[in-house]
């Protein structure tokens, strides 16, 4: 007998019996489908052609009300709690098991994330929406990361070790702001660095500038992009902070596949390549494995590392960008830049903060000498002051006293003929106000003498004469007045004679310290 047949039959037998009354259990019906060749649904239709009612199907299967889901949430995801609350509370639900596979059904995987994990489950399981940076310093992203290559020992017999690279780039065209290499892990000073390295700005090879203030910055929950110093730094700056969720790189995407693009198109060329270790065991293994001798100093490394962002930025052409390069792209975009006040950037982003004596050398600072014709046409020689730099950039240093911003201050090698000029002129000139208060000086004080004298009874003609006046009559020697007895006369302290610019200063200075000195033995 064909299935046909088959089908027929049992479709006859059991219309017969539904409407004698009898009961048709499922397993009949699932038995009698698989003898027919035919789905469970397409008996049943058979069977109830022609009739006014169905026969007797599956019950619907549970469906968690808003009340159970409120429950499950409430118990962090735990479906033998959430059936045990429903039961203190006269819900009727089926067992724990019917009751997790209801929620995975009928239950939103973000509801389900969110009970189990709170708000990161919440985060990581919601619909993703394009963050849409459709113009150039929209968002910046920065990031921290172990270039996956190995230097050479920075001691004699050291070990081979792996530098550190931060990176800044702007999500919209992908341009290189800032990189650099560094030594240790970077802190909250390097990224306060980074920022005002970014915000100060930097030359396209058409001679615009990019840089500016972003409208967020975008980075990972690393503990120094969280400080209090680069909250309050981008505060000052008016930026947008935004971090992304723990352990999900994809929410900074852009910088984590910059960071895999350079790695794959250029440091993989590079000697010391780690071939795509990621744990440290790994990398460890592979550092011990490498020959010193053939590697690159971390020097070499930080020049090879800026001149790769350099030609990132002006020859790589992604196909998003319509064939431009980034440095390009970014020039072409017409949305206006804002810039930063350069008072703004030294008290919100310099960070680096330390006190330091002037000495006639200039600023001695992180084994660096800084001076120009700027420190050079202040008389803080021998004072205290506070000096603000950046961790990377040792070009200048900002330098303070007591909270007043005295200006910028460049390297000492790095001075020019003409810079050295400014110099000469700027020191030839703080000297002669020095001097010249010092004369002023001496001539208050040779007044004053010469009123205590004459109060004293003293002659006219005895007096000594005052500084630059003609002292070729002067007495060398002051008379005591008649009449006076031996007493001490109160006599002022002079200041220290300073060296005289003319033969009549000095010849004046002279003959002050001679009555002066004839005053004290007379009385």
């Amino acid at each position: 007998m064909s299935n046909h047949d088959m089908l027929r039959v049992i479709t006859r037998q059991m219309r017969a019996r539904y409407q004698a009354g009898e009961t048709i259990s499922n397993e009949e019906v699932r038995v009698g489908a698989v003898q027919g060749g035919v789905s469970v649904r397409h008996l049943r239709r058979l069977v109830s052609r022609d009739l006014e009612t169905h026969l007797p199907v599956r019950e619907p299967a549970w469906r968690p009300s808003r009340e159970v889901i409120d429950l499950y949430t409430a118990c962090n995801g735990n479906a033998t709690a959430t059936v045990a609350a429903c039961t203190e509370r006269g819900i009727p639900t089926p067992g724990v098991r019917a009751v997790q596979k209801a929620v995975n059904r009928f239950v939103g995987s973000t509801t389900v994330a969110s009970a189990r994990y709170g708000e990161d489950g919440l985060h990581l399981t919601a619909l993703a929406v394009p963050r849409g940076f459709d113009h150039r310093n929209a968002c910046w992203a920065l990031d921290h990361t172990v270039a996956p290559i190995g230097v050479q020992p920075l001691t004699p017999g050291g070990d081979v070790w792996q530098p550190w690279v931060t990176t800044m780039r702007d999500e919209h065209t992908g341009l290189f702001l800032v990189g650099f290499a560094s030594e240790d892990q970077p802190n909250s000073d390097d990224s306060m660095s980074t920022l005002a390295l970014g915000v100060e700005g930097l030359l396209l090879p058409d001679g615009s500038r990019a840089g500016g203030i972003p409208e967020i910055v975008l980075s990972d929950r690393g503990g120094d992009f969280l400080t209090k110093a680069a909250n309050l730094g981008l505060v000052g700056l008016d930026v947008e902070r935004r971090v992304t969720m723990p352990y999900s790189p994809r929410g900074n995407g852009g910088a984590e596949r910059l960071q895999g693009v350079w790695q794959q198109m250029y440091v993989s060329r590079w000697p010391g390549h780690t071939k795509g270790a990621r744990d440290s065991y790994q990398r460890k293994k592979q550092m011990r494995s490498l020959d010193p001798s053939t590697l690159m100093t971390f020097e070499q490394f930080a020049a090879r590392f800026l001149a790769m962002m350099d030609r990132y930025n002006t020859v790589h052409r992604p196909k998003r960008l319509g064939g431009l390069t980034p440095a390009e792209a970014y020039a072409a975009d017409p949305t206006p830049l804002r810039w930063a006040e350069p008072e703004v950037v030294r008290l919100a982003l310099m960070t680096v903060e330390e006190d330091r004596t002037v000495q006639r050398q200039g600023i001695e600072f992180r084994t660096a000498w800084y001076s120009d014709d700027v420190l050079a046409g202040l008389d803080v020689v021998g004072q205290r002051v506070q000096v603000r730099a950046r961790r990377h950039d040792p070009r200048f240093v900002e330098v303070f006293q007591q909270g007043v911003h005295l200006g910028r201050v460049g390297l000492a090698d790095a001075q020019t003929q003409e810079t050295r000029a400014r110099m000469v002129v700027a020191a030839s000139e703080q000297k002669s106000r020095a001097a010249e208060h010092l004369v002023q000086g001496d001539l208050v004080n040779a007044i004053e003498n010469r009123e205590e004298l004459r109060r004293l009874g003293f002659p006219e003609d005895s007096l000594p004469a005052l500084p630059g006046e003609e002292a070729a009559d002067a007495p060398t020697e002051a008379k005591r007045p008649t009449g006076q007895g031996r007493r001490r006369v109160p006599m002022k302290k002079t200041a220290r004679v300073a060296p005289s610019t003319t033969e009549a200063e000095a010849a004046a200075a002279d003959e002050l310290s001679a009555a002066l000195r004839a005053a004290r033995r007379t009385a």
